[in-house]
């Protein structure tokens, strides 16, 4: 048996026109208006132009496949109102692409607004326009590229963000790379951001207000928002109960890692890499937070606490597990503001049971690789002897700094380097597979028990194998171990926890067979 490794107004009328320009190739189909029931837009009509602004009624859907091409006037909207939904199924190989009529024009809006609206955007490609959920809707944004969106004329509150969410019923931005863009606003709501890049930013890389309890930003990578005025990630408007964890901020050098303010209470900021900004974690404006086991360095300060408008009253803290080290000023307390800091490396020392001022020496500081070296002061010395600092994989998936077709964070958890490509090639475990091929089968590169293998037959014709999570797997076969071509079996779907698979051939008569995975 052969294993090898692979790869994740109704009033209105709704105008449907095929013009042919040119050629068969270069089809175009003409759309505005409602739809008037179920409506799938296909790739084989594609390309879509959308010439006036689309909407989806209630209780009717319009679904767009996979490899479609949709481009929208300047000033038009595809939009699901009260009880409509729009279902935007694109997949990885062939993402559904929106794009602008008019060249770098901005269209308007891609949403759905009211109660029972939905919109669903998976592995979509929007550019020049808005991703909106709003007035008590749903959204599921997924595994989609959005970018290239300023508003030059008139910007207001809701029509600068790439995405807006205000009274979502539930908010979901997960896998996505956001590029070029103000900012990406959420409003009044639980919301969920999770495993997402944000970049090249000019507003901030997302702003909260009034966010709900349970509201979590997590493993995502926020970078390059060098201008005034910009932070990462901005709570405000009395937003309570947040986590922001397993992130990463870089390059803000003009203003703030986390923004705590107006009010906020109740924010966790946890096992966060923040460098290049100007503060790290601000808290101000009679708000508090929690922080813990976060790495923030090479800043202005490292944590700041005051009060940014007369009246509002100081912040407050409470910290343990930091390591807040090689910032021009590590925590500055001001108006009247208070940190409890206790068990943290803090540069120049810090009041408090089980602080220490010692270098924490770190793996590369240089490129930024801040992991802890054996021997560091700070393994071991956190609270019950725990280790200090952001530990483990951090930021976003779709970081791969060496281009080496491994993440970050999981070069970060298996301790390869992410700054060098070479260690792609290395087998660690000596399993006989490399560090690549393991992340593909995601197995450990260093643990040589942990290998994609098929289980002994229970019966002839049965191939058993444990699928993690999160992967897809294909199962062929072949009558010639040598030659001859592979034939699909079975595909097994990813799943969303690790599960032991059991694939049956109902035609396993042959001599021999050979399979593989």
């Amino acid at each position: 048996m052969k294993i090898s490794h692979t790869l994740r107004s109704l009033a209105s009328t709704f105008v449907f026109a095929a013009s042919v320009l040119g050629t068969a190739s270069a089809r175009a189909t003409d759309v505005s208006g409602s739809i008037l029931a179920d409506t799938t837009w296909t790739v084989a009509n594609s390309t879509y132009v959308v010439t006036g602004s689309v909407t989806v009624p209630t209780n009717l859907t319009l679904t767009v496949e996979a490899g479609t091409e949709i481009k929208i006037a300047a000033g038009a909207s595809i939009l699901a109102n009260a009880g409509g939904t729009i279902d935007v199924a694109g997949t990885k190989a062939s993402p559904v692409l929106f794009r602008s009529l008019d060249g770098d024009a901005n269209w308007t809006r891609l949403g759905a607004d009211g109660p029972g609206a939905s919109l669903i955007l998976r592995h979509a490609d929007t550019q020049h326009g808005q991703v909106a959920v709003l007035g008590g809707a749903s959204g599921l944004i997924e595994d989609s590229y959005l970018h290239d969106y300023h508003v030059a004329s008139g910007p207001t509150l809701y029509n600068q963000p790439i995405i807006i969410s205000e009274r979502a019923s539930s908010i979901v931005v997960r896998a996505c790379h956001v590029r070029n863009y103000y900012e990406a606003l959420f409003r009044l709501g639980v919301i969920t951001i999770e495993d997402n890049l944000f970049e090249e930013v000019s507003g901030d890389g997302i702003d909260f207000d009034t966010a709900s309890p349970g509201s979590v930003i997590r493993r995502c990578t926020f970078r390059q928002g060098n201008q005034s005025n910009v932070d990462a990630v901005d709570l405000g408007s009395q937003s309570r109960g947040v986590t922001v964890e397993n992130c990463v901020m870089h390059d803000f050098a003009s203003d703030k890692g986390v923004s705590i303010g107006e009010q906020s209470s109740n924010i966790v900021v946890r096992s966060c890499l923040i460098y290049d900004v100007e503060i790290g974690v601000a808290i101000k404006d009679s708000s508090d937070a929690t922080l813990v086991g976060n790495t923030i360095v090479e800043s202005a300060f490292g944590v700041r606490l005051y009060e940014k408008s007369a009246g509002q009253g100081p912040g407050s803290a409470t910290a343990w597990n930091n390591i807040i080290w090689n910032n021009t000023n590590a925590v500055e307390l001001l108006n009247g503001s208070t940190i409890d800091a206790h068990h943290s490396d803090i540069t120049g020392g810090h009041t408090g049971t089980g602080n220490l001022d010692a270098d924490p020496l770190f793996r590369n500081a240089a490129l930024h690789d801040y992991r802890l070296v054996a021997g560091s002061p700070a393994i071991g010395t956190g609270t019950n002897s725990t280790t200090m600092g952001a530990l483990g994989a951090v930021g976003s998936f779709l970081v791969d700094t060496d281009l080496d077709g491994l993440p970050d964070p999981w070069e970060m958890e298996h301790g390869l380097d992410f700054n060098s490509a070479a260690d792609a090639a290395s087998d660690t475990d000596h399993d006989g597979l490399n560090a690549a091929q393991e992340f593909i089968a995601g197995t450990s590169p260093t643990d040589s028990a942990s290998v994609l293998k098929a289980a002994p037959a229970t019966k002839p014709g049965t191939i058993g194998f444990a699928a993690i999570a999160g992967r897809s797997y294909t199962v062929e076969y072949r009558t010639n171990l040598t030659s001859g071509t592979w034939q699909t079996l079975a595909e097994v779907p990813a799943v969303s926890s690790d599960t032991s698979v059991s694939i049956t051939d109902p035609d396993a008569t042959t001599p021999e067979r050979f399979y593989r995975i």
